[in-house]
């Protein structure tokens, strides 16, 4: 692990708060008067996962003081290590770190990242590991993908549940037969899911976008969903979608949104059919 900044993919209880305390410890241990950010997304959650693991990790001849209020430990050589939480972003900036870790980094925003982390990091070029179970291709599977590719700055590592050889690995998989395999494929072999967090999973783009097409001579079919608008709709308006159906009379959307009134004909540049809307009733 030669590059500054490392991303793992793990599984669930393949053990990524060691790894990933193991690896910190030993950038705290070999530089003195430095200082080392451990990042959960929420910092209570994250203190009842770390902070009684780091405790037991350290050797007490080491350690210099421990501050169990603000949770950070000082060594003997001047290195101060402490554990954040990503719901309080302001308090991850500081006098320049030397290392950050990022645990479950699926669940922070990016800005984490882009806006405070790495800029923490640049005057003292220090290193950064993310390590979390993936969530689709978000912002840190963009992270995942530069060591894939050689980034010379980036590597990236991928582990699944049983990688880790001190699980009952077949307990697990009787357990896993029951769940959905979405959650086996993400949660236990840490794959890299296209449709995670999608409201309709089984959408394709290669499938369900179509060309443009003209309104004129092609069928057309509208569909009204007022009730899946998540903007607070105003009142006597909702929302609609061009459906047509294809020369193999199959049904496919235009990916476009159109806003439509009740009662009101839509003006003919922003909605491709002819329909006018009333309460309770299309018109024609």
């Amino acid at each position: 692990m030669g590059k500054r900044f490392i991303f793992i993919y793990a599984g669930r209880k393949f053990g990524k708060t060691e790894l990933a305390l193991d690896w910190q410890l030993k950038q705290a241990a070999s530089k003195p008067l430095s200082y080392h950010f451990y990042v959960g997304p929420f910092l209570k959650q994250t203190k009842l996962i770390v902070w009684e693991r780091v405790m037991r990790l350290l050797p007490r001849h080491v350690i210099s003081k421990i501050n169990q209020t603000e949770l950070w430990i000082r060594l003997k050589n001047g290195a101060r290590w402490q554990l954040l939480g990503a719901d309080a972003p302001d308090s991850l900036r500081g006098p320049g770190a030397d290392s950050f870790v990022l645990e479950e980094c699926r669940f922070m925003y990016p800005h984490i990242w882009h806006e405070i982390v790495y800029q923490e990091l640049m005057s003292k070029k220090g290193p950064a590991m993310f390590i979390t179970t993936p969530r689709g291709q978000d912002w840190c599977y963009k992270l995942y993908e530069r060591g894939i590719r050689g980034d010379p700055l980036w590597a990236s590592f991928h582990f699944t549940t049983f990688d880790n050889p001190e699980l009952d690995h077949n307990a697990i998989m009787d357990e896993i037969r029951y769940m959905p395999q979405s959650i086996v494929d993400q949660e236990f072999y840490a794959k890299i899911l296209q449709n995670q967090g999608m409201v309709y999973p089984e959408f394709s783009e290669q499938v369900h976008v179509i060309d443009p097409f003209d309104p004129d001579t092609d069928p057309s079919i509208v569909a009204i969903d007022s009730v899946g608008c998540t903007v607070p709709q105003s009142a006597g308006d909702t929302w609609s979608i061009q459906l047509t159906v294809d020369d193999d009379d199959v049904l496919v959307a235009d990916p476009t949104m159109y806003r439509a009134y009740w009662a009101d004909a839509p003006p003919a540049d922003t909605f491709l059919t002819r329909a006018t809307f009333t309460e309770g009733q299309n018109d024609g």
